[in-house]
C-alpha cells in the first residue's frame, strides 16, 4: 500500500511536470507581453531606476523589496540588457532548482524507488515551482540562500570563514525578508549553542548593503526604507493568501498586521525549544510558520517543499499511515493549477484546501518535534558529541549539496 501510494504521487508530479516546468521556461526566457517573466521585469526595471538616483513609481506594487535588494538585482542582471537578463535568470533558477532536488534526495531517508522518484519530482512538479520561474520570482534563489546559511552556521566545528559565507548567504536571502526572517533563528540557535557570530555579521552586511542603496537615492536612508514599508504594507493588506496577514486585511484589522509581523520574532522560542531535535523537522516547522506568518503570493508556496522532506522520510517509513496520508494530500494540492486560474468561489477553495493542508503539516511537525524532544530528553543522554552530530547530519547534507 505504501509503495503503491508513492507510485501514484509520482506519476502525478509527473504528469504536472510534463506539462508545466517547459512552457514555464519559455515563458520565462522569450515569453511575450505582460506574462513573460512578469515579476523578474518589476525588479529589473526598479534596480535600473533605484541605482540611476530616479524615485519610485506610483504604482502601488513596485519597490517592493528592501532598499538593500536593488544594488543586489543590479549587479546580478540590472546592468544586463533584457534578453540576456532574462537567459541568465533562468540559468540560474534551473541551478537552484536542481540544488532543491539534489537536497531532497539526500534527505529522503528511504533508498526504494518510490520515495526516491517522489524527492525528485516534488519540484519539477510543483505549480509553486513553475509559476516562480515563469514569474521570474526569488523563491528558488532564497531557497538555496537559506539552506547554505543554515548548512554553515551549524557546522560542528564552525570557523570565521564559514561564519562569513554563511552571513553572506543569509543577508542576501533578506532580499525577500518574508521569506528568510523566520530562518535566522536556525543559524543563531544550535543544538547546543547561541551562535552570536554569524547574526553579528549578518546584520552588518546588510545593514551595509542598505547603506550603499541609500547612496543611490541621495543618501536618504529612512525615506527610502520608510517608503519600502509603506508599498509592503499596502501590498500585504490587498494581495497574498492563505496568511495571517491577508486575514487581518480582509477582516479590517489592519491595525494588528505590524504586532502581528512583530509578534513572529517569538518564534524564535519554538526554536529554542526543539533545538536539538532532528534538523529536518525545524527546518520544516519554520518553512510552515514563514508561509502562514506573513504576506505570500503562490509562488512563495515553494517554502512548503523544506517540509516535504521529513513527511516523505516518514511517509516511506512502514507504519506511518497518516504521515502517507498526507504526503498524498500535499502532492495533490501541490500540483493544482494556478489559483489565479479559477473563478472567485473556486478560487475560495483552492486557498482553503491549502491552508487546511498546511496547518494538518504543521501540526503533524509540532507533534514529531515533540516526540525527538522527548526520546532526547527520556534517553538521559549528555554525550554531546553523539547528539550534535545527529543534529549536523542534514544540515551537513545540504552543505554537500549546495557546494
Amino acid at each position: 500500500m505504501r509503495d503503491l501510494t508513492l507510485a501514484a504521487c509520482s506519476v502525478l508530479l509527473a504528469v504536472s511536470a510534463s506539462t508545466t516546468l517547459g512552457p514555464e521556461f519559455i515563458r520565462l526566457t522569450i515569453g511575450k507581453g505582460w506574462a513573460g517573466a512578469n515579476d523578474l521585469r518589476v525588479l529589473y526595471e526598479d534596480s535600473r531606476e533605484f541605482v540611476g538616483g530616479r524615485p519610485a513609481s506610483p504604482d502601488p506594487v513596485r519597490r517592493v523589496i528592501p532598499p538593500a535588494g536593488h544594488p543586489v538585482v543590479y549587479a546580478f542582471v540590472g546592468w544586463l540588457p533584457w534578453s540576456v537578463a532574462r537567459l541568465v535568470w533562468a540559468m540560474t533558477q534551473a541551478l537552484a532548482l536542481l540544488v532543491v532536488i539534489r537536497t531532497l534526495l539526500l534527505s529522503r531517508g528511504s533508498r526504494g524507488l518510490a520515495a526516491t522518484c517522489c524527492a525528485v519530482l516534488l519540484a519539477l512538479g510543483s505549480t509553486a515551482v513553475g509559476t516562480t520561474i515563469g514569474n521570474g520570482q526569488l523563491g528558488l534563489h532564497i531557497l538555496v540562500l537559506v539552506l547554505v546559511g543554515i548548512a554553515l552556521s551549524r557546522r560542528e566545528a564552525p570557523t570565521l570563514a564559514t561564519d562569513l559565507l554563511a552571513a553572506t548567504a543569509l543577508a542576501l536571502a533578506l532580499i525577500k525578508p518574508n521569506i528568510a526572517l523566520p530562518f535566522l533563528w536556525l543559524a543563531v540557535i544550535g543544538p547546543f549553542q547561541i551562535r552570536v557570530r554569524p547574526l553579528a555579521f549578518t546584520a552588518i552586511l546588510f545593514g551595509g548593503l542598505s547603506l550603499l542603496a541609500a547612496q543611490f537615492q541621495q543618501g536618504e536612508l529612512v525615506r527610502v526604507h520608510e517608503e519600502w514599508l509603506r508599498r509592503g504594507s499596502f501590498v500585504a493588506v490587498h494581495w497574498g493568501y492563505g496568511n495571517l496577514h491577508r486575514a487581518l486585511g480582509s477582516l479590517g484589522w489592519k491595525a494588528l498586521i505590524l504586532p502581528v509581523a512583530t509578534a513572529g520574532l517569538l518564534y524564535g522560542a519554538v526554536v529554542l525549544r526543539y533545538r536539538r531535535i532532528e534538523p529536518w523537522i525545524l527546518i520544516g516547522l519554520t518553512a510552515l510558520f514563514s508561509r502562514l506568518w506573513a504576506y505570500h503570493q503562490l509562488y512563495d508556496d515553494v517554502l512548503t517543499l523544506l517540509a516535504m522532506v521529513w513527511l516523505l522520510r516518514t511517509a516511506s517509513a512502514p507504519g506511518r499511515p497518516f504521515a502517507l496520508g498526507l504526503f498524498a494530500a500535499n502532492a495533490l494540492v501541490l500540483v493544482l493549477p494556478s489559483a489565479w486560474a479559477f473563478e472567485k468561489p473556486l478560487q475560495v477553495l483552492y486557498e482553503s484546501s491549502h491552508v487546511a493542508v498546511w496547518i494538518a503539516d504543521l501540526a503533524f511537525l509540532v507533534f514529531e518535534a515533540e516526540r525527538g524532544r522527548r526520546g532526547h530528553l527520556d534517553a538521559g543522554t549528555s554525550n554531546v558529541r553523539d547528539a550534535q552530530k545527529l543534529s549536523q547530519s542534514a544540515p551537513l547534507s545540504l552543505g554537500a549539496a549546495t557546494m
